[in-house]
């Protein structure tokens, strides 16, 4: 059965409980699959759900965390490490995710700000509806702006005038391409709150995080590995050759090899099951599920076969 070692739930900002992720990826012949919210681990209740599951579906707890760059890289801005075989009673861990999520609702604060700037009005009361109260991150943001049709109504006036702009076209393409597949979300995170959104000033990124060595150096304390997450999205600042650099060195545990759905994850592919090959590293897929839809455009990917035994095979490593 095909794996996913990369999903999120509605302890971040996914859109189904843990128990209805897997009730999903049993429907999508997944057998495998790792629960990896963002910043956020799942609180006693779920965990006894979990335990009581009796289902075909295996699964694993992990988390997903929020980390800066390598401070000897002078980079700016975020990515995102997967953490696997971790122990979710780690004081540490723990105590990290508290503060991240502080820092979230800060960070929500500050980012209803900004979009008041190009005339998009949102409530900190619709977010905190939109995440359940819990773990506040963009999709929540994203649903609230787009509870209302006067900013539905804006944000298609701001993509006009992206539209007209020739210096962007190239954006604005590949922006038309991923809202073909996925919906009007994907004006407001290429327009407004994408890390490189065309409007500037509005997005604003974590204000708590680790950075890269710090981070797996706190996810190998907790008895985890470091992996990092869907390579592809942070091209610009972290190409290739400097990943290739950061696993030689031990400064990361391993990379998803195919990290999502969509199909730039797929384009990737190839090129990081080289390096995974040319570093010896550990290897890792995932749907980067929020919802079904994302599961069954996972399992519809050609090389998904290649997912088959992942787990076991990562677990043989970390063992030994």
């Amino acid at each position: 059965m095909y794996e996913s070692l990369h999903n999120h739930t509605t302890t971040s900002d996914g859109k189904l409980s843990h128990l209805e992720m897997l009730d999903a990826a049993e429907v999508c012949g997944i057998g495998v699959m790792a629960f990896t919210d963002h910043d956020a681990l799942p609180d006693e209740a779920t965990l006894r759900a979990l335990h009581a599951y009796a289902g075909p579906v295996a699964w694993a707890v992990g988390i997903e965390m929020s980390s800066g760059y390598p401070k000897d890289m002078g980079v700016s801005g975020s990515m995102h490490i997967v953490g696997l075989f971790v122990d979710v009673a780690h004081v540490g861990l723990r105590e990290h995710c508290c503060l991240a999520q502080e820092a979230r609702r800060e960070r929500m604060g500050r980012i209803i700000t900004n979009l008041a700037t190009v005339g998009i009005e949102v409530t900190e009361e619709a977010c905190l509806r939109a995440s359940g109260g819990e773990s506040v991150g963009r999709p929540h943001i994203v649903a609230a702006i787009l509870e209302g049709e006067r900013n539905k109504a804006r944000l298609m006036a701001l993509r006009d005038d992206m539209a007209k702009d020739g210096s962007a076209s190239e954006a604005y393409q590949a922006m038309e391409e991923r809202a073909v597949v996925r919906g009007i979300q994907e004006y407001v995170y290429g327009l407004l709150l994408g890390n490189d959104a065309y409007f500037p000033g509005v997005y604003v990124d974590y204000l708590y995080m680790l950075d890269l060595d710090e981070t797996v150096a706190l996810l190998r304390a907790a008895g985890g590995v470091g992996i990092l997450a869907h390579q592809w999205c942070y091209e610009s600042k972290l190409p290739l050759e400097t990943v290739h650099r950061l696993l030689e060195e031990g400064r990361l545990d391993g990379i998803e090899t195919l990290g999502g759905a969509a199909s730039e994850s797929l384009a990737a592919y190839p090129a990081l099951s080289r390096v995974a090959a040319e570093t010896r590293c550990l290897v890792s897929m995932g749907a980067d599920a929020h919802d079904a839809e994302t599961l069954e455009r996972y399992v519809a990917l050609p090389c998904i076969e290649a997912t088959m035994g992942v787990y076991g095979t990562l677990q043989e490593c970390v063992a030994s």
